[in-house]
């Protein structure tokens, strides 16, 4: 019965299908619930059936194409017995849910185009337009128009038109998407298969063409329901994360499978973004429509796996690792903060503009104070002059020519001549000139954080 093929594709739609006509109809949690399992079941049983007659007609098929297969064809009485019950749980669970008695017609309709499409004589399946539409018919539309009338929605007229061409359209590009995968084992079988018999570039060109025209159906669809703009917003992000990338160098665009990634994120918002998003809305409403988040990811573990992965990837990876602990803790702690305001606007400011200029100040006012200290000691205490207490003398030599000064000699009278100079009255404001001489080197090395100490003064 093929249960993988359903479950994940067709089942989380109807159920997205289901919580958005919730979301437009108002419906109280427990009738929602309640609606929502048999809507449930009844895809599970019809589903199952309609595979059951499209693999038991299309047995020896699928062996001539080495397609998959069960074990052993059933017989006609397994057959007929079990495809009994479960047309017969179809049937009753539609009797139960809302619709009555337009849901029974479709149910009819649904049951009569499973045996068209598959069953001889018809085998809609092996004509070109009719097989496309049959199958779109009984997969999609029949199924959507269902759940409509399982939710009893408010001005159900409006709905009904974009549901059909939105679910005809959706069917359509499904099945040709499918016979393009199976071009190949068709033709090795000799089935009948529309790219085979159209040729893969007009099927490829319906297919983006039914494309083209499905998602502005969606969104006309949405827009007949409530939170309308909140759906769309969150169907384009979906679309968007599979035409962009983002790494560390940008964000880049996939330009050579923009299609096959459009048509995934279509997939991906119908097959699990839709009732995650839904099931959002309606529990901003009331808080029990929570209950179907844990429920959605226990049925759907693909599902759950692509939150994961997305959550890794742009909540961890992104938001985290990049932006919170990149961008604010290293770009903006370390490198603005720490180094830039810290380590230079304070440390280096403090370093350069006050301690080394407070430890000039120090250096100059001690050298100043030996200096003086020495100088004042030999004038007044010991009674000599520069000359005598450096004991500063030139010695003649007997020979004509004149003797080379000693090096010692030489600083001695350069020594003299200099602090001659700096002992010229001085005609400011201060009789003594050393201490005029103090005064103004203190002066220039607090304005300028350097100053020219009187060589003669200096140890």
């Amino acid at each position: 019965m093929r249960v993988r093929q359903w479950w994940s594709s067709k089942l989380p739609m109807y159920m997205a299908l289901s919580a958005w006509l919730c979301l437009s109809a108002g419906t109280q949690p427990d009738l929602f619930f309640s609606r929502l399992a048999l809507v449930v079941f009844w895809v599970m049983v019809t589903a199952s059936a309609g595979y059951l007659i499209n693999n038991y007609f299309d047995y020896e098929d699928d062996l001539r194409a080495g397609k998959a297969v069960p074990g052993q064809r059933l017989s006609a009485a397994q057959f007929i017995l079990l495809l009994v019950v479960l047309l017969a749980l179809s049937t009753a669970t539609v009797a139960i849910l809302p619709g009555y008695p337009y849901n029974l017609l479709l149910q009819v309709a649904e049951i009569g185009i499973f045996f068209a499409y598959a069953a001889p004589p018809l085998r809609l399946k092996q004509l070109p337009v009719a097989g496309l539409i049959s199958d779109a018919l009984y997969a999609f539309v029949i199924p959507s128009l269902i759940v409509l009338l399982s939710f009893s929605v408010n001005h159900l007229a409006a709905f009904i038109p974009w549901l059909v061409l939105w679910s005809l359209a959706a069917g359509l590009r499904n099945i040709i998407s499918h016979h393009l995968a199976d071009r190949k084992a068709d033709h090795k079988a000799g089935v009948f298969n529309f790219a085979n018999f159209a040729g893969i570039k007009t099927a490829i060109t319906l297919h983006h063409s039914l494309l083209a025209a499905e998602i502005p159906l969606f969104i006309l669809l949405l827009l007949h329901g409530l939170h309308a703009y909140w759906l769309i917003a969150a169907a384009a992000v979906v679309i968007m994360l599979k035409l962009f990338t983002t790494d560390r160098y940008g964000i880049h665009f996939f330009r050579r499978a923009l299609i096959k990634n459009l048509q995934t994120g279509v997939n991906d918002f119908y097959e699990g973004w839709w009732l995650f998003f839904s099931t959002v809305l309606l529990t901003a409403k009331q808080g029990w429509f929570s209950l179907l988040l844990p429920i959605q990811f226990l049925m759907f573990s693909s599902f759950a796996s692509i939150v994961m992965q997305l959550m890794i990837k742009y909540v961890y990876y992104q938001l985290l690792v990049r932006i919170i602990i990149y961008r604010f803790f290293i770009h903006f702690l370390y490198h603005r903060l720490i180094v830039g305001v810290l380590y230079y606007g304070i440390l280096v400011n403090l370093w350069h503009h006050g301690i080394l200029r407070f430890l000039y100040f120090i250096y100059s006012l001690a050298s100043l104070t030996v200096n003086y200290s020495i100088y004042y000691y030999r004038r007044y205490v010991l009674k000599q002059d520069d000359a005598t207490a450096r004991r500063l003398y030139v010695k003649k030599s007997d020979s004509p020519t004149p003797a080379q000064p000693h090096k010692s000699d030489i600083h001695a009278i350069q020594d003299e001549k200099e602090t001659a100079a700096c002992v010229q009255p001085y005609k400011g404001a201060h009789p003594d000139p050393l201490l005029s001489r103090f005064w103004t080197t203190i002066k220039s090395s607090m304005a300028y954080g350097s100053a020219t100490v009187c060589p003669a003064l200096s140890c």
